[in-house]
């Protein structure tokens, strides 16, 4: 099995604060014996 990551960022809409200049996600399928695990991070850059 191989492992996947999703990368992405948002850098203006309804979703940011004025506060935040972009949020930053990232989603990793990470292979296991009985399937996968997701592992997920997000980065809020003020």
């Amino acid at each position: 099995m191989d492992n996947f990551v999703y990368k992405y960022s948002v850098i203006e809409g309804d979703v940011i604060s004025e506060t935040d200049e972009k949020i930053s996600y990232e989603t990793k399928l990470v292979a296991s014996r009985n399937g996968f695990i997701i592992k997920s991070t997000n980065h809020y850059h003020t």
